[in-house]
C-alpha cells in the first residue's frame, strides 16, 4: 500500500501594526506553507521559533506594505511561535502561537 504525502498545511498571516492574525493555530506535522500578507504601514517578516528548543527554524525576507510572500517549512509535533523580527515588533505583540500535532491517518477505506 502506498500512502500519498500530505500537501503542505496552509496558514495565512495578516501582518499589521502591531498584530499577527493567523488563519489557524493547530495543524498536522509535516510541511507548512506560511503565507504572509503585509497589510500594515511598516515592513514585516515572519520568523518560526520552536518554543521548546528555542531554535529558529526559518524566516522570510521583510515585505514592504502591500506585499505578500510565502515560505515553506517542515514542522514536527510541538508548539511554535511565528513572529515579526523587524525592530521591536515581536515585543509589541506581533506573534502567533501554533500547535503542531501528529496527523491522523486513516488505515481503512471510507
Amino acid at each position: 500500500m502506498v500512502i500519498a504525502a500530505l500537501p503542505p498545511a496552509p496558514i495565512l498571516i495578516h501582518a499589521d501594526e502591531y498584530t499577527f492574525n493567523g488563519s489557524r493555530n493547530l495543524g498536522p506535522s509535516g510541511l507548512w506553507r506560511i503565507d504572509l500578507s503585509n497589510i500594515g504601514e511598516d515592513s514585516h517578516d515572519v520568523w518560526v521559533l520552536n518554543r521548546k528548543t528555542k531554535k529558529i527554524l526559518g524566516h522570510s525576507r521583510a515585505y514592504l506594505p502591500g506585499e505578500h510572500g510565502t515560505i515553506t517549512i517542515r514542522l514536527r509535533p510541538g508548539t511554535y511561535t511565528f513572529y515579526c523580527g523587524v525592530a521591536n515588533h515581536r515585543a509589541l505583540g506581533m506573534r502567533w502561537r501554533v500547535k503542531v500535532v501528529k496527523p491522523k491517518i486513516r488505515r481503512t477505506a471510507p
